[in-house]
């Protein structure tokens, strides 16, 4: 294989691994590059509040000198297809994460109760305090890794409060309130995840939900 040839601006000159005979009749044609495997790290990904299920996720990295071109991918470990993607261009060292679709084999149940109470005598306020229960299991005879998104809500407005209690599992925190939690989960094994929060407003405010972004 010869070294790709830089061109100007993001293009690349790519010399085909074997001879190709293109004819002249207009139509799009594929030739053969190279092929190449990748070493990846398996993985799940769930987001609770779009959804129940749990996705299987690859990652792994560019680590040619030359960019990846786009184009369908087939994942295997071992001899067993996992799933079929799509690569999109990717430049030498970058990262990849591909998606394969739901395993069904993931359990996510998510529960949130709450309830609305009044606070002061003189400057009234209105609090809902919220309850959130996430139950993961697994049914696979092998153990995995999850990544769980969840999320509280956020405000631009001063006059609203918003408190998060995190129960005994600790998860990273952004400012815009999106919870990300790293789950081990064992064969057979089940993880329950529980946090509280609660939002004041003054009585006489009407709070707006922002759809989508989980913000007031």
């Amino acid at each position: 294989m010869i070294p790709p040839t830089l061109l100007e601006g993001f293009d690349y000159q790519y010399t085909s691994g074997i001879s190709e005979t293109i004819l002249s009749d207009r139509s799009f044609n594929k030739v053969f590059l190279k092929k190449k495997s990748l070493i990846l790290s398996p993985g799940y990904f769930t987001s609770p509040l779009s959804g129940p299920g749990a996705y299987l996720t690859v990652e792994t990295s560019n680590s040619e000198g030359e960019p990846l071109l786009a184009g369908p991918m087939e994942v295997f470990s071992g001899n067993t297809l996992l799933g079929n993607t799509v690569l999109s261009t990717s430049k030498p060292g970058e990262r990849i994460r591909m998606e394969l679709g739901q395993d069904r084999d993931i359990l996510v149940n998510r529960r949130e109760t709450s309830f609305e109470q009044k606070e002061g005598m003189i400057s009234s306020r209105t609090k809902i305090k919220y309850k959130v229960s996430i139950e993961v299991r697994n049914r696979k005879k092998r153990n995995v890794t999850l990544t769980l998104i969840d999320r509280v809500p956020y405000t631009v407005d001063d006059s609203v409060e918003i408190k998060f209690e995190f129960g005994k599992d600790i998860p990273i925190k952004n400012e815009e309130g999106i919870l990300t939690y790293n789950i081990e989960l064992p064969s057979g094994g089940k993880k329950v995840i529980e946090f509280e929060y609660s939002v004041s407003h003054p009585s006489e405010n009407r709070l707006i939900r922002t759809p989508g972004s989980g913000g007031y």
